[in-house]
Order: C-alpha cells, then structure tokens, then sequence
C-alpha cells in the first residue's frame, strides 16, 4: 500500500474508534512525517491529508482552532486554517460500522516475568478497528495489580489502551485487555509493551 492510502486507512480506522474521541491528532501528524522521510508520501499530499483531517475535525465539533496565540485545553496552535472536511471520515466517526474478527493468533502460553508474578500469553484477536490481548496470571480471583499497557508495530502506527476486564478462577486470574486502532495489512510485527510497579516488559508478536 502507498503511503498516502495508508495513512487515509490509518486515519479511518482512528476515527472509528469510539467516534474520533480518542484519536491523537500529533500522532498522525508524525508518521506522516515519517511517511514523507521514508520517501512513501509526497508533502503537498501529507500536508492536504493532515489538513483535511484537522478541518474535518472541527467541522464535527472534536477539535477547535486557533490562528495565534498560546494553546488552550481541547485546542491546537496552527498558523493558518486549510483542508475541506471529508465526508467519508465524518461518516466513519458519526456512523461507525460494526467490528468484525479478522483473526486469532494463538500464542502458546509464552511467559513473560514481571513485578512478582509471571504473565502468560493466550491469545491475539485482531479485528476490525481494535487488538484484544487475552494473558493470565496465577493468583488468587481477589488479587489485582494495575497494569498499564500500549504498543506500536513495525510500520508506525502507536497503540493506545482502551481499558480491559479481568476474572478470576481455580488459582488463575485472566485479563482481556483492548488497544486501538487495528493494525494494518502491512504490519507484521506488533511490540506490546506491559508496566506494573516499576517494571516493564516488551512482547514482540507476529502478525503475519
């Protein structure tokens, strides 16, 4: 996929998740950038995409702008307002379709050490607009550590949790934790990365 059909991909499928609220507007902005370095986007197309993108989020009340002065909360400094509004993108954040399963990717118990207890891999659903990670921790049901996770793959895109819910049963604790957006075709290598207390682990998974 050329860098401009990725990157319109990437925005859509952004804008999908949970209506555009969580989208990262700067984050875009830097792989277009890295987009534009890698020589896979032109500049004139990176700065019409990214313009587009801001005046389609103000247009839908997710963004506000300013021309001159310092920013404010909820707001983004640009020199000068450009862009049209893109009505397949407004579409995709007012009326998002339903997710649907792309695949699972079963990951054999692979175990990871961290903190105090040791983390073992279940598996990976990739769907539409989101990843969910499924691991397990043997622990008693009432025992529960504050985990922090997010990711990125080997074409750019940045994962962010979404939240998860974990149970418990027979000495194992299991969480299902939810990251966004979904990754593209192009990805082969997910790098997830897990905190709790002051310790970090890197869980490198194969897409394809």
């Amino acid at each position: 996929m050329e860098g401009r059909a990725y990157l319109e991909k990437l925005i859509a499928d952004s804008l999908r998740t949970d209506r555009g609220q969580g989208l990262n507007l700067y984050e875009l902005s830097g792989i277009a950038i890295g987009l534009v370095a890698a020589g896979k986007l032109d500049q004139a197309e990176a700065d019409q995409l990214v313009a587009d993108l801001k005046a389609t989020l103000v247009s839908t009340g997710r963004l506000h702008v300013r021309t001159v002065g310092a920013s404010a909360a909820g707001e983004i400094v640009v020199g000068r307002a450009e862009g049209e509004s893109r009505p397949d993108w407004r579409s995709a954040m007012e009326n998002p379709p339903p997710p649907f399963l792309r695949k699972v990717i079963a990951l054999d118990g692979r175990e990871h050490r961290i903190a105090d207890r040791t983390l073992t891999l279940v598996s990976l659903e990739v769907w539409s607009t989101f990843v969910l990670l499924r691991v397990a921790f043997p622990g008693p049901a009432d025992r529960r550590e504050q985990t922090r996770w997010r990711g990125w793959d080997d074409v750019g895109t940045q994962y962010r949790g979404g939240g998860g819910t974990s149970s418990g049963a027979r000495g194992w604790i299991f969480e299902q934790v939810t990251l966004h957006p979904a990754p593209t075709d192009e990805a082969r290598l997910l790098t997830l990365a897990v905190e709790q207390d002051e310790d970090q682990v890197r869980l490198p998974i194969r897409l394809r």
